[in-house]
């Protein structure tokens, strides 16, 4: 199955954010596990009733609240440097801790973007986001 990248991307924060998939991890290959949760989610979205249409709008909520919130306090984005190329695991670790930031009800005006800034280039962050020091 061929997916573009910033196709790609939303798949794997939809993929890894749900029932909190992120915790489990992954023990076989990522790209058959993305290609079973999207033809999972295929399936499963079309036999939606109307009613159950309000999913789809609880995608699309998450996903704008967490671009509008990235957008507003991290310094370069889904990235963690001006580099213009998105590493997976930047991303994932990005867009899943803001949506679980978000839901814990985290108040912005308390962010200071240097502390985010900070915590993306701390040892932690590049250690279990395997970007090279």
């Amino acid at each position: 199955m061929v997916r573009q990248e910033h196709n790609e991307l939303l798949l794997r924060f939809y993929a890894l954010s749900e029932n909190d998939n992120y915790k489990k991890g992954v023990s076989r290959s990522f790209s058959d596990y993305l290609d079973r949760f999207l033809e999972n989610k295929k399936n499963e979205l079309s036999k939606l009733s109307p009613e159950q249409q309000k999913a789809i709008n609880k995608y699309r909520n998450d996903m704008d609240e967490v671009l509008s919130f990235v957008n507003e306090f991290f310094p370069f984005g889904f990235r963690h440097t001006s580099n213009p190329q998105t590493k997976h695991s930047i991303f994932e670790a990005i867009s899943v801790g803001t949506l679980l930031a978000i839901r814990m009800g985290v108040n912005k005006d308390k962010i200071d973007k240097d502390e985010i800034r900070k915590a993306i280039n701390s040892k932690e962050f590049k250690e279990n986001t395997h970007i090279a020091n």
